[in-house]
This record gives C-alpha cells, structure tokens and sequence, in this order.
C-alpha cells in the first residue's frame, strides 16, 4: 500500500463524519495504481508467465487497492446512493482494463475483482431500491450502465444484474408498453404528477 492511499484511507476513517469521501480522488488514486500496472508491462514479445511475474505486484497492489476503497462507497458508511453508483461505475470500468492473461489460471485476480464488484453493485441497488422504489436507479439510467458493465465483462456481473433485473425490471418493460399512455402510473411518477386528478372526458 502506497503512503498515498493508506494517508487517504486514514482520511476517510477520521473525518468521514465531518467531510464526505470523494469518489474521484479515490478513482484517482486507483487510476494511480492502475498506471503503475501499465508501466510494469514489458515491451516485445514474451511469454504470460515472464508477463505475469513482470506486473504481479503493482496488478495485487490495485486490486487491493479497489477492495479497500471500495466498502467506503458502500452502505452503511455511504448514505448517498449516486456517489456510490458513481464509484461502482469507474471502479468496474478500471477492472474491465486489467489483462484477460492466457492462460487461464492467471486470470483469478480479475475473475475475483468483478465478483467483487458485482456484489457491491447489488447491495446498493437493493438499498437505493428500497427508498425510492427503484425508480432512481431507472431515471438515472443505471441500468443500462450496468448492463453495458455486464456485456463487457462477458457477463460476470450475474449478482448485480440479478438485482437490478429484479428491482427496475419491471419498470422497464411497463415503461415500453405504456410509453405513449401520459396517464400510466410509471409516466405520471416521471413527471412528478402521480396522484393529481386525471382528466376523464370533456372539461
């Protein structure tokens, strides 16, 4: 652990009551480790286990990294869900950059990094599910964002995308069916108009 993320971590556990944790500096910090990674990659042609070793320090080094900052962004030390969803987003999209090494067995860390995630994805669509319904992660276009995640990891995000499909699914397809009903339920909570009177016949 660098001094920089360990002076952050201590950061967070002492001030977090009075300053809220930034989830870009923390993405920072992980696009950090991230570059030493890149940097440690050899040049030419050279086989996976030559590779591996070349870069299995500072690729250990991120991915502990993302596994210490990552339960900051969750409940219940994190109470707003869009900065969480936020750090999820750019923590997923660094792991979709780690190597997909051949052969397989030098796979696990990112295998372990997208389960990882996955299960943090999911706990906090369950708990911003929870306050409004679901209906924030589908306004925010969360699912979608967490769909495209999933296609890209080759569908290992099963966890996340269970409860997504669960909590907004569906609200996506009632959405598809009555997009064009300005009376649905769906559009009048969009619009902020549920619950005023609707307009039946002649006035």
């Amino acid at each position: 652990m660098c001094c920089y993320h360990r002076s952050y971590l201590s950061t967070l556990t002492t001030t977090k009551i009075i300053i809220s944790p930034s989830e870009a500096a923390a993405l920072d910090v992980l696009r950090g480790y991230q570059a030493k990674l890149n940097a440690a990659v050899p040049y030419g042609e050279n086989n996976a286990e030559y590779t591996y070793n070349r870069v299995r320090e500072p690729l250990v080094a991120l991915i502990d990294a993302l596994s210490d900052f990552t339960p900051q962004f969750l409940p219940p030390i994190e109470t707003q869900v869009t900065k969480s969803l936020e750090f999820l987003d750019g923590a997923t999209s660094l792991i979709h950059e780690l190597p997909n090494w051949e052969p397989q067995a030098y796979r696990h860390h990112k295998n372990n990094a997208y389960e990882d995630i996955s299960k943090a994805w999911a706990l906090v669509i369950n708990e911003a599910a929870k306050r409004g319904g679901g209906f924030n992660l589908y306004s925010g276009g969360w699912d979608q964002i967490l769909t495209r995640h999933n296609e890209q990891s080759g569908g290992r995000l099963v966890s996340a995308i269970s409860a997504m499909t669960n909590r907004v699914g569906w609200m996506a397809s009632g959405d598809h069916a009555n997009s064009s009903d300005p009376n649905s339920i769906l559009n009048q909570l969009m619009s902020g108009n549920y619950g005023a009177p609707v307009r039946v016949g002649p006035w």
